[in-house]
């Protein structure tokens, strides 16, 4: 029952260093930033997050916060392509995907790609 998180930020490095594959806090805001005052930030908010996980309020805000539920979606994982609408987030963290025939599919790894109604032509 543990997490083993990593994190890498660009505080103050130039966005030069990495051409168009990353940017900087620095970049971003337009001015220096405090390590010592991020990592406190980042460790409170952190320290939040874990109290939400206690309590078992994690996935409700997950959904709360979501903008892919209710969106016809099309996931594209290796060797196949699934395209519904999403419905939901299940315990696993696994996107519930409701297909055109009515059946649910739950999708933990893909890349998901937000569909206009019109693209479908369908009335999932």
């Amino acid at each position: 029952n543990f997490i083993n998180l990593g994190i890498g930020i660009n505080a103050n490095t130039s966005t030069s260093q990495y051409e168009k594959m990353a940017t900087s806090l620095k970049d971003e805001l337009r001015k220096e930033i405090s390590r010592k005052q991020l990592l406190n930030s980042l460790l409170k908010e952190i320290a939040k997050q874990q109290a939400l996980l206690t309590e078992n309020k994690l996935l409700e805000e997950w959904k709360k916060l979501s903008a892919t539920l209710n969106k016809l979606v099309k996931i594209v994982a290796p060797g196949e392509e699934i395209t519904g609408r999403a419905i939901d987030i299940d315990t696993n963290g696994a996107l519930v995907i409701k297909g055109k025939d009515g059946s649910l599919r739950s999708v933990i790894a893909g890349d998901c790609i937000h569909l206009v109604k019109e693209a479908l032509n369908t009335n999932i």
